[in-house]
């Protein structure tokens, strides 16, 4: 009944919506982009990228690729790649990433670590 091939989602396609109305708590394991637009407490994995929404709320131990947050995130980051704060998002929490984009007028009261291995790459020989 199911025969054929089996067809991967692209990374980036958004796969995980928390939406608006809805109150998810506990761990989240997936695969791709998640977008949070209603509540999301605990724990969030995806080889993808992660998105908190104007309207999103996420109280959250996140490991992902990207994390783009326009809404309030608590929490701690742990990323691959970078985190981008926009203009109406808030975080308090703490970050550890390879890159850092803070809007003006976003809010952030934390702590950053910044994992990025080309720095050490690019030392000075002593």
């Amino acid at each position: 009944m199911f025969k054929g091939s089996k067809k991967e989602s692209p990374p980036d396609k958004v796969i995980t919506l928390i939406g608006p109305g809805t109150y998810f708590n506990g761990i989240l394991k997936a695969k791709g982009l998640v977008r949070i637009d209603g509540i999301a407490e605990g724990e969030l994995e995806t080889d993808g990228d992660v998105i908190v929404g104007e309207n999103g709320r996420a109280m959250l131990e996140v490991k992902a690729r990207n994390v783009a947050i326009a809404g309030y995130f608590k929490g701690c980051l742990n990323l691959a790649g970078k985190v981008e704060i926009r203009s109406t998002g808030t975080v308090t929490g703490s970050i550890k990433v390879s890159g850092l984009v803070i809007d003006e007028g976003a809010h952030f009261a934390g702590s950053c670590e910044m994992n990025d291995l080309s720095l050490e790459n690019n030392k000075v020989p002593q």
